[in-house]
């Protein structure tokens, strides 16, 4: 049996754009696509099992009809033109309660899982998903030049993004995704004498996923 080892051409990094939430009424299938889940029903929920509010999950055919008080809302897959690069990082906390009976210093889970997230590329003029990021670190104004300003203030929601390692058209086979979301805390834009100018991020992870999919 080979053994498969992906390589970094073969992933790709996307931005999950969020769209007008979706009620359920019990009658109309969600289309193939991510969602986030906004609520979910208390009792007969017609959502995945295991997946709460804040979660993600993909749709596929005409399999997930949702309930009534099923509310999820729709995540555009958007392929990351300008990026090159793209880590996951996680940790555990762990606590010490060695005492003087111990032979060797003991520590116990602290049951709290963090990670981060940074994604890096080139500086793209006037890109959509480039603004909304960098309206995370100060205001954004566009001038069309002939008396339009628009401009954008600070914020700081959360922001969804999916790193898909091995993409795949072929049925029956597996592709790996992490899905996180979270809030930008860097935000980092370099200009050289020479070179790319860089564009990158750092995240704070408040959800991630690492979501194993078989193509139908």
């Amino acid at each position: 049996m080979s053994i498969e080892r992906p390589a970094g051409k073969d992933g790709k990094h996307y931005f999950l754009k969020p769209g007008a939430a979706i009620e359920g009424d019990g009658l109309v299938a969600l289309s193939e696509g991510w969602y986030l889940v906004k609520s979910r029903k208390a009792i007969g929920s017609a959502l995945p099992e295991g997946k709460g509010v804040g979660t993600m999950f993909h749709a596929v055919g005409t399999v997930w009809t949702l309930a009534e008080g099923d509310v999820v809302i729709p995540l555009e897959e958007q392929l990351i033109e300008w990026a090159t690069d793209g880590e996951v990082s996680a940790s555990r906390g762990t606590t010490e309660d060695t005492v003087q009976g111990d032979v060797h210093a003991h520590f116990a889970d602290e049951g709290y899982p963090s990670s981060t997230y940074s994604l890096s590329g080139y500086n793209r003029i006037d890109d959509e998903l480039q603004k909304e990021l960098k309206a995370r670190s100060g205001y954004v104004t566009v001038d069309d030049g002939a008396g339009a300003i628009t401009v954008t203030e600070p914020k700081g929601d959360e922001i969804a993004f999916a790193t898909c390692y091995r993409t795949s058209t072929v049925s029956g086979e597996k592709e790996e995704w992490s899905l996180i979301s979270g809030l930008v805390t860097s935000l980092t834009l370099n200009k050289p004498l020479k070179g790319n100018q860089d564009f990158s991020l750092q995240m704070q992870v408040n959800y991630r996923d690492t979501y194993v999919r078989t193509i139908a």
